[in-house]
């Protein structure tokens, strides 16, 4: 089935034609790459259809509650948003934002950029031909001072071209017109169908207000003079790093230096160009937005999957995943597009040795050492009483090639395994000769219920890979007899790592963990699923994580004393039923 996406832009007058322009063209674009697209300007309550794969909103400022209809009908990205950033599920910025809430990406190379292009900045000392453009509306007044103003500045032997755009009135049109005339000016008049961007490398100097205008002439090594209409443009202005003029001293007669000025403003546009990645795109043609979100396979969490809240204690944004922290102390991610990696032979071995140094079957012995150490906490757990009289019966979700159920064998537990890696469970069957499924664990719930109820299930850094976990549990809870045992590891939101940076945290957690838990809350979210916590254990310390002035011999007892380590081990008790559905 095609992806349906529905496009949103501002249409309101004063905000100029920017904004439909593009979503026009990503429209366009978007058709072309055979993904069902509808671009809407009216009253969304007209909207028949109700959910959509993708949301995308480029509306400038947008209210809270306007944003909360938006999300009401699927993953909401938001385009170079300049209010409710908060609130969208994914922000791209096309144009560099001076807020507080950083984008998932600041992209200025993926707007429609221009084609043509010149081979340098520079046109000598002095600007020749002067372009000036203030959008398809102008909705400020700004075409006819700052025109007025340049010709003051340069004088007669400079050419000045300035576009009247398609939506200005047609009284206003006229009356600019006739000034911009008298004055010797050459007009150009904007329509429909006119595109100002690939006329822009025919130019020295635009001058225009900060918007796509002025990223689209820096792609094409023009040089951008920037008369802005008021504070907040100027703000954006100097964060982009772009050179402005105020008119106000033009008006007073204030001397200008025209030499100074266009030597000032080739300079800021090229460290423009190379800080937002505009150049050296000519050889190598960047991704489109069309093809970045034809590409979206959103997963978004619009409430937590454990405990039901709205996840939005905090935010913290990556490109191509956001994460929301929960007030029962879960740190979700919602992810734009699904992350590729696939639980194969490269997972084990090539990927694996990676991050420790040895493949996974090389480091198996030490593994089953891991899994001895758990089965005696289990053992301690356990009615040993039981335990004589049958075997415990263990489920291990994830087993990979087994050292656990190995563990457990040694000791007589009847085990059997569960794992999405074929190969693994191979392993398991011809090397270790015990049963194990190939498969994914809630699409194979069906074949796990026909062996009957067990008294242990085991998830050892697993749980945090699945996008579902509320679902797991409860499932678990279902295969588990009364009084039966749920234990599991996973990595820790409250360890050492978190505690020196979230952020830092955050961007180096691996793209396929979907959940990240806090210990300290680990009791009550397992409360919820009819789980009784008996045991806690910090576990993957690393003193050489502290900060350099604590010594390694105080990190280890400071992060074995105040738990920082960035895993844990939790061993639950079954003492409720849940329903599974």
């Amino acid at each position: 089935m095609n992806k349906r996406i529905l496009l949103l832009p501002s249409c309101e007058k004063g905000r100029g034609g920017g904004h439909l322009f593009r979503c026009t063209a990503l429209a366009r674009d978007l058709a072309a790459a055979g993904t069902e697209t509808t671009l809407f300007t009216d009253n969304i309550s007209d909207i028949k259809e109700k959910t959509w794969d993708l949301v995308v909103l480029d509306r400038f400022r947008t209210t809270r509650e306007e944003i909360k209809s938006y999300l009401a009908l699927g993953p909401l990205v938001g385009i170079d948003e300049g209010l409710s950033r908060n609130d969208c599920d994914f922000l791209l910025d096309l144009l560099p934002l001076p807020a507080a809430e950083k984008p998932n990406l600041c992209a200025p190379y993926l707007l429609p950029l221009p084609e043509k292009r010149r081979a340098s900045f520079s046109a000598g000392s002095n600007p020749q031909n002067i372009l000036v453009s203030f959008g398809a509306e102008d909705a400020a007044g700004l075409t006819v001072p700052a025109a007025l103003a340049v010709q003051n500045m340069t004088g007669s032997v400079i050419s000045i071209s300035v576009v009247l755009g398609p939506l200005q009135n047609s009284s206003q049109s006229k009356s600019n017109r006739e000034i911009l005339e008298q004055a010797g000016i050459n007009v150009i008049q904007g329509s429909s169908g006119f595109e100002l961007k690939e006329t822009l490398a025919d130019y020295d100097l635009l001058v225009t207000h900060f918007g796509l205008s002025a990223f689209e002439a820096i792609h094409a090594r023009v040089p951008v003079l920037l008369v802005n209409p008021g504070s907040y443009h100027e703000k954006l202005s100097r964060y982009a790093g772009l050179n402005t003029l105020r008119l106000r001293a033009s008006a007073r007669g204030k001397k200008i230096d025209i030499i100074k000025i266009y030597s000032d403003c080739i300079e800021k546009s090229e460290e423009t160009a190379r800080r937002w990645g505009l150049e050296g795109q000519a050889k190598a043609k960047p991704q489109t937005l069309a093809a970045l979100l034809a590409g979206a396979e959103p997963h978004v969490y619009r409430f937590c999957p454990l405990c039901g809240a709205a996840a939005n204690k905090k935010t913290i944004r990556f490109p191509g995943r956001t994460y929301r922290l929960c007030s029962c102390g879960i740190i979700l991610m919602n992810k734009l597009t699904p992350p590729e990696i696939h639980y194969n032979h490269n997972y084990f071995f090539t990927e694996y040795q990676k991050q420790y140094g040895k493949t996974y079957l090389e480091d198996f012995p030490k593994l089953e050492e891991a899994g001895e150490r758990r089965l005696g906490i289990i053992n301690k757990i356990v009615n040993h009483r039981v335990h004589k009289e049958h075997n415990i019966r263990l489920l291990d979700i994830g087993c990979a090639y087994g050292p656990f159920l190995a563990a457990a064998k040694k000791q007589g537990f009847e085990a059997v395994g569960i794992d999405p890696a074929g190969e693994a469970v191979e392993y398991v069957q011809n090397e270790l000769g015990i049963d194990a499924i190939h498969g994914e664990f809630l699409q194979s719930l069906t074949e796990i219920q026909a062996l009957g109820q067990f008294d242990l299930i085991t998830l050892w850094y697993v749980l945090e890979h699945f996008k579902e976990p509320g679902r797991v549990l409860l499932a678990v809870n279902c295969l588990l007899k009364m009084g039966g045992i749920l234990a599991f590891s996973t990595p820790s939101a409250a360890g050492i790592s978190r505690k020196k940076s979230l952020y830092h945290f955050l961007e180096n957690s691996p793209l396929d963990h979907w959940t990240i838990w806090d210990p300290r809350h680990c009791a009550a979210v397992l409360l919820r699923y009819g789980f009784t916590l008996k045991k806690r254990l910090i576990s993957g310390h690393h003193p050489e994580r502290f900060p350099g002035w604590v010594g390694p011999g105080a990190a280890a007892i400071i992060s074995r004393l105040c738990g920082l380590g960035d895993t844990f081990e939790a061993y639950a008790v079954k003492t409720a039923e849940s329903r599974y559905e």
